[in-house]
């Protein structure tokens, strides 16, 4: 059993001092103390739990995997991922690297999807995530969909979530105007400045919007680059109690995929016409979808970037048909829908 001693701020007066049984995380033992700190997908990917401490050379390599230079040097490490052996000294890292975005346009796009568009204060990448405060404690990643430009609007692909603290919010509350706290991006899915011999997004829900960012990212940094992006729908709770598809007809998965229309010039979409794919019966698992819409499209694999999005099982089933279809697998980049907290995906 360790001592974590625990300030809100560096400069804060109140130390909280509580124990933390062995091979319990820091985050879980503030949790169990009742002391309320930001956390997301408890994987070490989302960052929201980043806590302080005096010397991160003593704690184990989980508790910094992935944060850069920056954030090590600062002593800055993951609150989920760590498993303290000895008494630490914990406080929450200053938020002066993060941005103040203005909301700038909303978009209903769907019965459950919203498309938030800020002006930012510096660079992205499609598919790389920033964490969307809605106050001091509560955030939530979400992936970049549109490719960076000199006018710096920033947009992100929400789902409304029963569940969904901040997607609730985004999607009920949060109004044009307002102004909101948001990391800079990071992450690894993004397509950065090498198209190889073509791009590949296969998306499953909202993940659509990453796939349409990327493919546009394609593009722009070479027109003339074979591009195809697979969509398939997911499923979403429509209450609290029942769980019912999404976009289970074609009239209602249409339209969200036309709101994109203006930026898939140049892009070869393949979508499941499901008014005559399903034709009443129940329908496939999202990885089948894909997986038969990847098979019947002809699309040639070696050599090309791949990008997967969605669900876990999704994702894995669909990593493994494009190795087996002949993609590398290093040009294979997967990202997850983070589940944690009670709140959504993406």
């Amino acid at each position: 059993m360790t001592l974590i001693r625990f300030q809100s701020t560096q400069n804060s007066n109140q130390t909280i001092e509580l124990e933390c049984d062995e091979g319990v995380s820091v985050l879980d033992a503030l949790l169990a103390a009742d002391v309320k700190i930001p956390h997301s997908c408890r994987a070490g990917l989302c960052q929201a739990c980043l806590c302080q401490t005096n010397d991160v050379s003593t704690l184990n390599p989980e508790a910094v995997e992935g944060l850069s230079n920056l954030q090590r040097r600062s002593n800055q490490f993951l609150a989920c991922q760590c498993i303290p052996t000895k008494s630490l000294d914990v406080c929450l890292p200053a938020h002066n690297s993060d941005w103040l975005c203005e909301l700038l346009d909303k978009r209903y796009l769907s019965d459950s999807m919203v498309e938030l568009s800020f002006q930012a204060e510096g660079r992205w990448d499609p598919g790389q995530h920033v964490l969307l405060w809605m106050d001091d404690i509560h955030a939530r990643p979400y992936s970049a969909s549109n490719v960076y430009s000199a006018d710096k609007v920033v947009s992100f692909l929400v789902r409304r979530h029963p569940q969904g603290l901040l997607s609730r919010w985004c999607y009920d509350q949060l109004q044009v105007g307002e102004r909101v706290r948001m990391s800079p991006p990071q992450g690894h899915f993004y397509l950065g400045q090498e198209v190889g011999n073509g791009v590949v997004s296969i998306a499953q829900g909202s993940g659509l919007g990453v796939a349409v960012g990327i493919s546009q990212q394609a593009l722009t940094l070479e027109s003339e680059v074979c591009v195809d992006l697979f969509w398939v729908g997911d499923d979403v709770q429509a209450d609290d109690s029942k769980a019912q598809p999404a976009f289970a007809d074609l009239e209602s998965s249409q339209p969200l995929l036309s709101c994109f229309a203006d930026r898939l010039d140049g892009v070869t979409v393949h979508q499941r016409d499901l008014d005559e794919y399903c034709s009443g019966a129940a329908r496939p698992a999202g990885h089948v979808e894909a997986q038969e819409l990847l098979g019947g499209s002809g699309v040639a694999l070696r050599g090309k970037k791949i990008f997967i999005v969605g669900g876990e099982r999704f994702v894995t089933e669909m990593s493994r048909v494009c190795f087996f279809s002949g993609a590398a697998r290093t040009d294979i980049v997967t990202e997850v829908f983070l589940c944690g907290n009670g709140d959504d995906h993406l």
